[in-house]
């Protein structure tokens, strides 16, 4: 059975299931994975023949996820990865990481890849192939992708105590549209049976005009924040009391309001619905004032950190959050902030976040995933890589070597109150989005993610009542 989630990314462990492995063990050496019997590679002509799965393609996949430059440091935890029989993969630590489900399975590097398809050149699409409910048959760049049922596939799904091999659809259709109205339009029209992140403001106008479209409303997890960099005494946001200053200058309210509509503000770096999660009525009193907004007692606050005129500071940031920045102007010039805007092409922010090259910056993260959002692991798209606590770091490590579920989450728990203490992150929003279905669409109930990003497992089980499309006044 897979489980699915009403947030992206990042399955609570004690549901963590596999499609490849039947079974695992862990312990504080390492983990033993026990792969199914049967699994079979699709096979490409001129690529490689359909054959089984094996313990070395895993073994070849892991390895070249360690040996990628620049990812050192995410594998150190691993000692080795050997295949002592067809069926079996071990891996041997060099220390517990209890991120070890993140880098090894269903977060980096998700898409296996067989010896064959790397020596055939695994940046063409039409070399790909798989072990799951789908066949990648064609790909239009811009336009669409297409999938073919695997007639192959392993998996079977039981519904009303009967038992049925999947997938039930048996061409799948993902078009390409950049252009959120014409996304809108094409969910209008039905020529897009679902789309599960449908942007909250069109929740009323959908309504409307099409009254039989199924919307389940929920928090992203995909959280809007700030980075404030402070890794060294010479920048502005190094204080402590600088960081809580501009946070309780921080109309959050007003921003949530006029750009997201509805969402959480309590928001980082956990989000409600995850268990190292705080409600906001447990936090402490000195946590909960940062939700107060009140530019005069953060200009009192800045004054008494040594910045009695305030200062100047530069925020770097792509087209999407100009309306955010400018609010942001607006609201830290009554505390004595200047914040100058730096508008840049997204991937010129990307490589002047990674290397600390800003004083504010717009990220968006997750809210969801402890390993990520609480990450110390040195690499730039990491929230608490703009800060520099020899604490926080200490507390993380500590954490992530505890075996023991139950224990490594109150862990977590607290490290979690400490970067929202000390404004590590400025979190600005966790908005809703819908996700927006035709009643045609079959055995589905909103359901968003089974891993990271993955939402095969839940599709495979779809179909489509065509008889009811019609009756609708659809083709």
């Amino acid at each position: 059975m897979n489980l699915v989630f009403s947030f992206w990314n990042i399955p609570p462990e004690q549901y963590l299931t596999s499609d490849l492995a039947e079974s695992w063990e862990v312990t504080a050496e390492g983990v033993t994975f026990y792969l199914r019997h049967g699994i079979m590679w699709t096979g490409r002509e001129d690529v490689m023949e359909s054959r089984e799965l094996t313990a070395d393609d895993i073994v070849f996949h892991l390895e070249r996820l360690r040996n990628r430059p620049g990812y050192a440091s995410w594998y150190s935890f691993i000692d080795s990865v050997t295949a002592p029989d067809r069926y079996t993969v071990c891996v041997d630590f060099t220390g517990y990481n209890a991120a070890w489900a993140q880098y090894l399975g269903w977060y980096v590097g998700t898409g296996i890849i067989p010896p064959e398809v790397v020596g055939a050149g695994a940046e063409n699409w039409f070399n790909a192939v798989g072990t799951g409910p789908f066949i990648m048959t064609g790909y239009v760049k811009g336009s669409y992708v297409v999938y073919e049922k695997n007639p192959d596939y392993w998996g079977t799904t039981t519904i009303n105590g009967k038992e049925y091999q999947i997938p039930f659809i048996d061409k799948l259709f993902y078009p390409v549209i950049p252009d959120e109205s014409t996304q809108v339009a094409a969910l209008r029209t039905a020529k897009l049976d679902m789309w599960p992140r449908v942007p909250l403001r069109y929740e009323a106008s959908l309504i409307q005009t099409c009254p039989e479209l199924v919307q389940d409303k929920y928090l992203t997890g995909r959280v809007d924040n700030l980075k404030l960099k402070a890794c060294t005494e010479s920048d502005c946001f190094y204080k402590r009391e600088v960081r809580r200053a501009v946070m309780i200058g921080t109309d959050l309210e007003a921003i949530r309001n006029a750009i997201y509509i509805e969402g959480e503000l309590h928001c980082m770096p956990m989000g409600r619905g995850t268990p190292e999660y705080t409600p906001f009525e447990e936090l402490p009193e000195s946590t909960k004032e940062l939700f107060d907004y009140d530019p005069v007692e953060a200009q009192q606050m800045l004054a008494d950190a040594g910045f009695p005129n305030g200062f100047e500071c530069e925020m770097i940031l792509s087209s999407q959050y100009i309306d955010l920045g400018s609010m942001l102007q607006e609201m830290w010039a009554k505390i004595g902030v200047t914040l100058q805007l730096t508008v840049l092409e997204s991937a010129a922010v990307t490589a002047r976040s990674a290397a600390a090259d800003y004083d504010v910056c717009p990220n968006l993260h997750t809210d969801v995933n402890p390993f990520q959002v609480l990450g110390i692991l040195g690499k730039g798209d990491r929230p608490a890589s703009s800060i520099k606590d020899a604490r926080y770091d200490e507390m993380y490590n500590e954490a992530i070597a505890i075996t023991d579920p139950a224990e490594r989450t109150a862990k977590l728990k607290e490290l979690a109150l400490y970067f929202e203490d000390n404004v590590m992150v400025l979190g600005i929003c966790n908005p809703y989005n819908i996700s927006a279905y035709w009643p045609w669409v079959k055995n589905y109930y909103g359901e968003l993610d089974c891993g990271f990003h993955n939402a095969m497992p839940m599709i495979s089980t779809l179909w489509i009542d065509q008889d009811m499309k019609a009756e609708l006044g659809y083709k």
